[in-house]
């Protein structure tokens, strides 16, 4: 009887944690997503990068990750004043703005502006939120590199500087 308690008591409090979890995250508001290609490395790759956001108060990063990575690439469509909500990655994601511009605010409160020719990289762990703040469509194309275990995308709460 206890552990039938104890195991009531778990299932609950991990269902409680679960809505709670999702109330707090940003969903993305107008975005369309288009997957173009997926796969899976079949053996047992170590990519390693470092580097710096480009804006004023994040910290170089770097990370290694061991294989088996799925290799993501989608188109991300954001119409005038939509965007990803807030966000972040286990792992890089290469991105080329195809067609209009994207704003990428960071958690620090620093935002950078892409426009159609120009790359950047969506730094893993770092909490971000990606708009178009524009009056044309922006779309632009990433290429993510993860863990084969982990979740391509983890929705975040707001951060205190929300656009």
């Amino acid at each position: 009887m206890k552990g039938r308690l104890m195991f009531a008591t778990v299932v609950a409090g991990l269902a409680l944690a679960a809505v709670l979890g999702v109330a707090k995250a940003t969903p993305p508001a107008g975005q369309s997503t288009e997957s173009l290609a997926r796969g899976t490395t079949a053996d047992e790759l170590v990519l390693r990068v470092q580097g710096k956001f480009p804006n004023q108060k994040a910290n170089p990063w770097r990370g290694t990750y061991n294989g088996p990575l799925d290799v993501t690439t989608l188109r991300i469509t954001l119409p005038p004043g939509g965007n990803t909500g807030w966000h972040r990655h286990p792992g890089p994601g290469f991105m080329a703005v195809t067609q209009g511009a994207v704003t990428v605010y960071a958690n620090d409160c620093t935002k950078t502006t892409y426009t159609k020719g120009q790359s950047y990289v969506e730094v893993p762990g770092l909490v971000n939120l990606v708009r178009n703040d524009g009056a044309e469509p922006a779309v632009f194309v990433g290429t993510f590199v993860v863990p084969s275990t982990a979740s391509l995308r983890l929705d975040v709460p707001a951060a205190p500087c929300n656009p």
